[in-house]
């Protein structure tokens, strides 16, 4: 399935035909070959009734005499049947084909869209809630192309066939006959369109379960420790019940149209056997044509029957389908859409601005070139109270030098280096990287350049050796990884674990020390050896050992630019540079002793630091 674009309102029966102009050839043949058992099928079963029709009168008009055309008919009868069953089979065989290909493709562009997404989509969204959402929106347009070839089409085509029969047999039989038709369809409109706020309900109260269980999970420990588990249980029965209410009124409803439909097929099947049978006492049709369009009407009304139970869960499907076209139909992030065609640009910016190779310790040696300007920088976030969290920001950091970022919570240190980074978007000013304008730069190009350390480390499960490659397995060795580590201070931790580099790495991390799990994280982005490495608060959730631990990896590594965001002061001593922020606006900077001994921000923010370590 390819990304979708249109409306966001896009009917099930649009939808169910995008999916099929989107399918391979391959699939495509296959549709089309079980399009033709489906047709030869439903004409082989309209086909049945009229056989037996013609028998009865047979055995009507000569009772004691067995013809042979008695038992070439029951053969014929036996054998139509048995072909039909066999064209079934073929027909699911190649509709399952073709699903199963398609959910399995549908699930593969879902994700990867999710990962290009910008990312205050994921953040202002319950995860649960969008996973929930994804994953129904695949199961739905799938369960949509099978309900097309499974059901719908197959079913429409035998009521097609059969009306068609009854035409050529008799046209005033048939009239009555299809009289049913519209009837029904009347009904099932109408019981579509009342439910269709219901529906809504329903998926927005699953939803609304599928974010709270997926947020308690990672705070089970929590939970347990203040015995919320009773509170947090209440919360999620409280949405059990609004969501049985939805479907309770939903089923109530069923229940009256169930109702409805039947005394309308009723109504119509006696009058097709009154009337039918009215014309064979007049001679105008023999005993065996009642039995006929007995059959045949039946071969209308099943599909009838079945046509709500396809329509509602088509309009279930096509709702989640829809949730899922309207998600591929969003934009990439924007650093996912440059091109590579200024690369030839940006590498000479690269020569022309080299690392500051063998700097190391604050004030060491000269500089070389800017590596990040920033001008008067502005940003607020989305959707907020329009405050601004960056107001003016200018900032520039020479090549090798180490900066750190300090200043109140709340005063935009995270964001700037999210935003260097391009994990932030929508803010207004001029900011380049290595000389060329921070826009032109791709995703792929800034983790080239760029490495980030964000306070929150992420490991994934898997081995210790897979969470530092982190995607580049086919283009480093061993080694290079041994030697990222080291420069991590975490090659000798790893080496004493039981199987080394092969240790598996629980969820989250949590076979690992604070300490141990972000030198790790930090270890993976000097494996790609940027020239740039910002450090979003790496040490702040870490106890004191562990913070020691992560700042001398810190403080030892050479010939990087850095970007520091420091919650814990001290740890910024050998900065070479530090950029005090506040309300947003850069406040002051110098070096740790210059703004240790002014009275400005920074040192009323470091007694205010020392006097919660005394209290503590």
């Amino acid at each position: 399935m390819r990304k979708s674009r249109g409306s966001p309102e896009i009917s099930a029966a649009r939808l169910a035909w995008r999916a099929l102009c989107q399918l391979h050839v391959r699939q495509r043949v296959f549709l089309a070959m079980a399009a033709v058992a489906m047709l030869a099928s439903a004409f082989l079963t309209a086909i049945v009734p009229v056989v037996l029709g013609q028998l009865v009168n047979k055995v009507v008009a000569q009772p004691h005499v067995i013809h042979r055309a008695l038992l070439t008919g029951l053969i014929t009868v036996a054998a139509v049947l048995l072909i039909t069953q066999l064209l079934q089979v073929i027909r699911r065989q190649l509709v399952e084909s073709v699903s199963t290909a398609f959910e399995r493709d549908t699930r593969e562009l879902a994700y990867e869209h999710v990962l290009h997404q910008d990312l205050s989509y994921v953040q202002q969204g319950k995860i649960g809630g969008i996973y929930g959402r994804i994953n129904r929106g695949i199961e739905g347009s799938t369960r949509l192309l099978k309900l097309s070839f499974m059901d719908f089409l197959p079913t429409g085509a035998l009521a097609l066939a059969a009306v068609a029969i009854s035409f050529s047999r008799n046209v005033s039989v048939a009239l009555v006959m299809a009289c049913v038709i519209p009837t029904g369809l009347l009904l099932v409109r109408w019981q579509i369109h009342s439910q269709a706020g219901i529906r809504v309900a329903v998926r927005n109260h699953k939803e609304e379960i599928d974010g709270q269980v997926v947020e308690l999970l990672p705070a089970l420990e929590t939970v347990r420790a203040y015995n919320a588990q009773d509170y947090f249980s209440a919360r999620v029965a409280v949405s059990a019940g609004e969501l049985r209410g939805a479907e309770m009124r939903h089923h109530r409803a069923m229940a009256w149209f169930d109702a409805a439909k039947y005394a309308n097929e009723a109504l119509w099947y006696v009058l097709v056997l009154s009337f039918a049978i009215g014309l064979v006492t007049v001679g105008r049709l023999g005993p065996g044509e009642v039995l006929a369009y007995a059959l045949l009407f039946n071969n209308i009304i099943a599909p009838l029957r079945d046509l709500h139970r396809m329509l509602d869960e088509a309009a279930e499907s096509g709702q989640q389908a829809r949730d899922l076209a309207n998600l591929l139909d969003r934009p990439k992030d924007v650093s996912f859409s440059v091109s590579n065609r200024r690369a030839v640009v940006r590498e000479a910016a690269r020569e022309a601005v080299p690392v500051g190779a063998g700097v190391k310790g604050p004030n060491a040696g000269a500089f070389c070139d800017e590596v990040v300007q920033v001008r008067d920088v502005m940003f607020s976030y989305p959707g907020g109270d329009g405050s601004r969290v960056l107001d003016g920001v200018s900032l520039s950091v020479r090549s090798g030098e180490r900066v750190g970022l300090a200043g109140p919570s709340g005063c935009g240190k995270s964001t700037l280096l999210k935003i260097i980074d391009r994990l932030q978007h929508g803010y207004v000013g001029d900011i380049e990287l290595f000389g060329v304008p921070l826009s032109s730069y791709s995703r792929a190009e800034l983790a080239r350049r760029v490495g980030y350390v964000s306070q929150r480390y992420f490991l994934y499960r898997g081995t210790i050796y897979d969470n530092i490659v982190f995607g580049l397995e086919d283009e480093v060795i061993p080694s290079q990884v041994e030697d990222a580590a080291r420069r991590a201070n975490v090659h000798d931790v790893i080496k004493n674990l039981s199987d080394g580099y092969q240790t598996l790495v629980h969820e989250r991390g949590d076979s690992l020390s604070g300490g141990q799990a972000q030198r790790i994280c930090l270890a993976r982005a000097l494996l790609r050896r940027p020239d740039l490495l910002l450090l979003d608060e790496p040490t702040s959730a870490l106890d004191n050992e562990s913070q020691r631990a992560v700042q001398r990896a810190i403080e030892e590594l050479e010939g990087i630019t850095i970007i520091e965001v420091a919650h814990r002061l001290d740890t910024l001593r050998s900065a070479d540079r530090i950029c005090v922020l506040e309300d947003g606006r850069l406040a002051e900077q110098g070096t740790y002793d210059e703004l240790a001994s002014s009275d400005g921000v920074f040192a009323r923010l470091l007694r205010s630091s020392h006097d919660e370590d005394l209290r503590g």
